[in-house]
Protein backbone atom coordinates (compact mmCIF):
# COMPACT_ATOMS: atom_id res chain seq x y z
CA UNK A 1 0.00 0.00 0.00
CA UNK A 2 1.24 3.40 -0.94
CA UNK A 3 0.89 6.06 1.50
CA UNK A 4 0.42 10.06 1.00
CA UNK A 5 2.09 12.09 3.50
CA UNK A 6 0.29 15.02 3.75
CA UNK A 7 2.97 18.22 2.65
CA UNK A 8 4.00 20.39 5.96
CA UNK A 9 2.32 23.88 4.90
CA UNK A 10 5.60 25.73 6.59
CA UNK A 11 7.88 24.21 3.87
CA UNK A 12 9.80 26.27 1.61
CA UNK A 13 8.56 25.31 -1.76
CA UNK A 14 11.82 23.72 -3.61
CA UNK A 15 13.64 25.72 -6.33
CA UNK A 16 12.73 29.06 -4.09
CA UNK A 17 15.37 30.85 -2.96
CA UNK A 18 15.45 32.90 0.25
CA UNK A 19 16.27 35.85 -1.11
CA UNK A 20 12.70 36.03 -2.71
CA UNK A 21 10.90 35.40 0.16
CA UNK A 22 12.83 38.15 1.63
CA UNK A 23 11.87 40.46 -1.18
CA UNK A 24 8.08 39.84 -0.59
CA UNK A 25 8.95 40.40 3.41
CA UNK A 26 10.70 43.95 2.10
CA UNK A 27 8.01 44.49 -0.65
CA UNK A 28 5.33 44.46 1.60
CA UNK A 29 6.66 46.74 4.21
CA UNK A 30 7.78 49.23 1.66
CA UNK A 31 3.82 49.28 0.73
CA UNK A 32 2.60 49.55 4.64
CA UNK A 33 5.02 52.42 4.93
CA UNK A 34 4.18 54.37 2.09
CA UNK A 35 0.18 53.93 2.66
CA UNK A 36 0.90 54.92 6.00
CA UNK A 37 2.64 57.87 5.06
CA UNK A 38 0.09 58.80 2.92
CA UNK A 39 -2.63 58.86 4.97
CA UNK A 40 -0.87 60.43 7.99
CA UNK A 41 0.31 63.21 5.37
CA UNK A 42 -3.70 63.26 4.76
CA UNK A 43 -4.80 63.74 8.40
CA UNK A 44 -1.47 66.65 8.78
CA UNK A 45 -3.21 68.46 5.69
CA UNK A 46 -6.24 68.17 7.19
CA UNK A 47 -5.39 69.43 10.71
CA UNK A 48 -3.37 72.40 9.52
CA UNK A 49 -3.70 72.95 5.62
CA UNK A 50 -2.18 76.35 5.91
CA UNK A 51 1.25 75.13 6.32
CA UNK A 52 1.56 72.23 4.29
CA UNK A 53 0.22 69.81 1.66
CA UNK A 54 1.85 66.51 1.22
CA UNK A 55 1.07 64.63 -2.70
CA UNK A 56 2.62 62.75 -5.17
CA UNK A 57 2.60 64.94 -8.41
CA UNK A 58 2.06 63.39 -11.06
CA UNK A 59 1.97 65.61 -14.87
CA UNK A 60 1.46 63.30 -17.65
CA UNK A 61 3.78 59.94 -17.96
CA UNK A 62 6.68 61.44 -15.38
CA UNK A 63 6.34 60.85 -11.80
CA UNK A 64 7.69 62.74 -9.16
CA UNK A 65 8.65 61.89 -5.59
CA UNK A 66 6.85 62.54 -2.83
CA UNK A 67 7.75 66.09 -1.66
CA UNK A 68 6.40 68.60 0.77
CA UNK A 69 4.74 72.23 -1.27
CA UNK A 70 4.34 75.05 0.64
CA UNK A 71 0.07 76.36 0.76
CA UNK A 72 -0.28 79.72 1.09
CA UNK A 73 -0.89 80.54 5.16
CA UNK A 74 -3.44 83.51 3.97
CA UNK A 75 -5.82 82.11 1.67
CA UNK A 76 -7.10 85.36 0.79
CA UNK A 77 -8.31 87.19 -2.78
CA UNK A 78 -4.28 86.93 -3.60
CA UNK A 79 -5.06 83.09 -3.70
CA UNK A 80 -5.64 82.87 -7.55
CA UNK A 81 -3.92 85.57 -8.31
CA UNK A 82 -0.60 83.82 -6.74
CA UNK A 83 -1.12 81.00 -8.15
CA UNK A 84 -1.59 82.32 -11.78
CA UNK A 85 1.28 84.96 -11.96
CA UNK A 86 2.16 86.94 -14.67
CA UNK A 87 -0.44 84.70 -16.61
CA UNK A 88 -3.70 86.30 -14.32
CA UNK A 89 -3.61 89.13 -17.00
CA UNK A 90 -4.52 86.19 -19.85
CA UNK A 91 -7.82 86.02 -17.97
CA UNK A 92 -10.93 88.57 -18.85
CA UNK A 93 -10.87 91.51 -16.77
CA UNK A 94 -14.59 90.02 -15.42
CA UNK A 95 -12.97 86.66 -14.52
CA UNK A 96 -9.84 88.52 -12.47
CA UNK A 97 -12.25 90.38 -10.33
CA UNK A 98 -14.62 87.71 -10.27
CA UNK A 99 -11.78 85.34 -8.51
CA UNK A 100 -9.99 88.68 -6.46
CA UNK A 101 -13.13 88.99 -4.68
CA UNK A 102 -15.26 86.45 -4.93
CA UNK A 103 -19.01 86.46 -5.82
CA UNK A 104 -22.50 84.18 -6.99
CA UNK A 105 -23.34 83.91 -10.06
CA UNK A 106 -27.06 83.31 -11.26
CA UNK A 107 -28.88 82.70 -13.96
CA UNK A 108 -30.90 79.94 -16.32
CA UNK A 109 -28.84 76.82 -17.78
CA UNK A 110 -30.19 74.03 -20.31
CA UNK A 111 -29.60 70.34 -19.06
CA UNK A 112 -29.25 67.99 -21.60
CA UNK A 113 -28.85 63.73 -21.35
CA UNK A 114 -27.60 62.19 -24.11
CA UNK A 115 -30.56 59.63 -25.87
CA UNK A 116 -30.05 55.94 -24.97
CA UNK A 117 -27.68 54.05 -22.70
CA UNK A 118 -25.58 57.42 -22.60
CA UNK A 119 -28.25 59.20 -21.20
CA UNK A 120 -29.27 56.58 -19.04
CA UNK A 121 -25.75 56.52 -17.47
CA UNK A 122 -25.60 60.35 -17.30
CA UNK A 123 -28.57 60.29 -15.10
CA UNK A 124 -26.71 58.08 -12.71
CA UNK A 125 -23.95 60.32 -12.89
CA UNK A 126 -26.55 63.70 -12.44
CA UNK A 127 -27.65 62.05 -9.29
CA UNK A 128 -23.73 62.16 -7.96
CA UNK A 129 -23.21 65.49 -8.80
CA UNK A 130 -27.19 66.71 -7.64
CA UNK A 131 -27.95 67.53 -11.02
CA UNK A 132 -31.48 67.60 -11.91
CA UNK A 133 -32.72 64.30 -13.28
CA UNK A 134 -34.65 66.20 -16.10
CA UNK A 135 -33.80 67.67 -19.19
CA UNK A 136 -34.30 70.99 -20.09
CA UNK A 137 -34.03 74.75 -18.30
CA UNK A 138 -33.04 74.69 -14.78
CA UNK A 139 -31.98 78.01 -12.29
CA UNK A 140 -28.26 77.90 -11.56
CA UNK A 141 -26.82 79.44 -8.86
CA UNK A 142 -22.86 79.50 -8.28
CA UNK A 143 -20.71 80.81 -5.74
CA UNK A 144 -17.06 81.67 -5.78
CA UNK A 145 -15.22 82.02 -2.49
CA UNK A 146 -11.89 81.96 -1.47
CA UNK A 147 -11.47 80.12 2.02
CA UNK A 148 -8.86 78.75 4.49
CA UNK A 149 -8.97 75.54 2.46
CA UNK A 150 -8.78 76.61 -1.09
CA UNK A 151 -10.70 77.64 -3.47
CA UNK A 152 -14.31 77.02 -3.25
CA UNK A 153 -17.16 76.48 -6.44
CA UNK A 154 -20.22 75.77 -4.99
CA UNK A 155 -23.31 75.12 -7.46
CA UNK A 156 -26.86 74.64 -6.58
CA UNK A 157 -29.70 73.97 -8.66
CA UNK A 158 -33.09 75.75 -7.66
CA UNK A 159 -34.94 71.92 -7.80
CA UNK A 160 -31.67 70.22 -7.13
CA UNK A 161 -28.64 70.17 -4.29
CA UNK A 162 -25.94 71.97 -3.36
CA UNK A 163 -22.72 70.76 -4.34
CA UNK A 164 -19.26 72.32 -3.81
CA UNK A 165 -15.80 72.06 -4.92
CA UNK A 166 -12.90 72.40 -2.85
CA UNK A 167 -9.35 73.03 -4.99
CA UNK A 168 -5.97 73.49 -2.72
CA UNK A 169 -3.15 75.33 -5.04
CA UNK A 170 0.25 73.40 -5.21
CA UNK A 171 2.85 75.46 -6.33
CA UNK A 172 2.32 78.52 -9.40
CA UNK A 173 2.19 78.47 -13.22
CA UNK A 174 3.80 76.61 -15.43
CA UNK A 175 4.81 73.97 -13.20
CA UNK A 176 1.93 73.86 -10.54
CA UNK A 177 -1.69 72.43 -10.26
CA UNK A 178 -4.75 72.48 -8.09
CA UNK A 179 -5.98 69.77 -6.45
CA UNK A 180 -9.89 68.43 -5.39
CA UNK A 181 -10.67 65.67 -3.05
CA UNK A 182 -14.25 64.11 -3.80
CA UNK A 183 -14.01 60.92 -0.96
CA UNK A 184 -11.45 58.70 -1.54
CA UNK A 185 -10.51 60.15 -5.49
CA UNK A 186 -7.96 63.16 -5.72
CA UNK A 187 -7.51 64.89 -8.63
CA UNK A 188 -5.02 67.03 -10.50
CA UNK A 189 -5.45 70.03 -12.19
CA UNK A 190 -4.58 72.54 -14.26
CA UNK A 191 -6.08 75.86 -15.74
CA UNK A 192 -6.27 76.54 -19.68
CA UNK A 193 -7.43 80.33 -20.28
CA UNK A 194 -7.87 79.98 -23.72
CA UNK A 195 -10.23 83.32 -24.87
CA UNK A 196 -9.52 84.26 -21.94
CA UNK A 197 -11.28 82.15 -19.97
CA UNK A 198 -10.94 79.48 -17.22
CA UNK A 199 -11.17 75.79 -18.14
CA UNK A 200 -10.07 73.13 -15.94
CA UNK A 201 -8.19 70.38 -17.76
CA UNK A 202 -7.17 66.73 -15.87
CA UNK A 203 -3.75 65.85 -15.21
CA UNK A 204 -3.98 62.98 -12.93
CA UNK A 205 -6.55 60.73 -10.84
CA UNK A 206 -5.61 59.00 -7.67
CA UNK A 207 -8.09 56.25 -6.26
CA UNK A 208 -7.36 55.29 -2.90
CA UNK A 209 -3.95 56.87 -2.96
CA UNK A 210 -3.28 54.86 -6.51
CA UNK A 211 -3.03 56.40 -9.67
CA UNK A 212 -5.71 55.32 -12.30
CA UNK A 213 -5.43 56.27 -15.27
CA UNK A 214 -7.20 59.58 -17.10
CA UNK A 215 -8.83 57.27 -19.62
CA UNK A 216 -10.64 54.84 -17.35
CA UNK A 217 -12.39 57.30 -15.08
CA UNK A 218 -15.28 59.55 -16.45
CA UNK A 219 -14.31 62.59 -17.62
CA UNK A 220 -15.83 66.23 -16.60
CA UNK A 221 -14.71 69.44 -18.68
CA UNK A 222 -15.84 72.47 -16.36
CA UNK A 223 -15.35 76.11 -17.01
CA UNK A 224 -16.40 79.86 -17.29
CA UNK A 225 -16.11 82.44 -20.20
CA UNK A 226 -17.63 85.84 -20.83
CA UNK A 227 -20.23 86.54 -23.44
CA UNK A 228 -21.68 90.01 -24.03
CA UNK A 229 -20.45 91.10 -20.52
CA UNK A 230 -22.14 87.43 -18.84
CA UNK A 231 -20.35 84.67 -17.36
CA UNK A 232 -21.04 81.43 -19.99
CA UNK A 233 -20.82 78.56 -17.35
CA UNK A 234 -20.49 74.88 -18.81
CA UNK A 235 -19.57 71.33 -17.83
CA UNK A 236 -20.17 68.58 -19.65
CA UNK A 237 -19.55 65.07 -18.84
CA UNK A 238 -18.58 61.87 -20.42
CA UNK A 239 -17.29 58.22 -19.89
CA UNK A 240 -14.75 55.65 -21.55
CA UNK A 241 -15.81 54.27 -24.66
CA UNK A 242 -19.44 56.19 -25.03
CA UNK A 243 -18.57 59.94 -25.17
CA UNK A 244 -20.56 62.36 -23.56
CA UNK A 245 -23.36 61.42 -21.68
CA UNK A 246 -24.91 64.57 -19.97
CA UNK A 247 -23.39 68.91 -19.83
CA UNK A 248 -25.44 71.89 -18.74
CA UNK A 249 -24.38 75.50 -19.80
CA UNK A 250 -25.96 78.75 -19.68
CA UNK A 251 -25.26 82.47 -19.17
CA UNK A 252 -25.38 83.87 -15.68
CA UNK A 253 -25.29 87.56 -14.42
CA UNK A 254 -22.99 88.57 -11.32
CA UNK A 255 -25.36 88.77 -8.21
CA UNK A 256 -22.90 89.69 -5.19
CA UNK A 257 -19.42 90.81 -5.19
Amino acid sequence: MVQHHAKSPCKRSPGRPRSHYFRVWRNSLTLLSWFVNENCSQWRMQKDPSKFLLTNIISGSSKRDISCVHVWPDMTATLVSDWFGARFDDLHPLLQALHRGGGTLRGPVEVVFEPGLRGAIGRLLARRFRIPLIGGRHALVVTISHQTDGLHWERRFADGGTITSIFAPVGRLPDGHWIERTGHLTMLLTVDTDGGGWHWRPLAYRLFGLRVPVAMLPRVRAGKWIEDGNYRFSVTVGVPLLGKVLSYSGLLRIASA
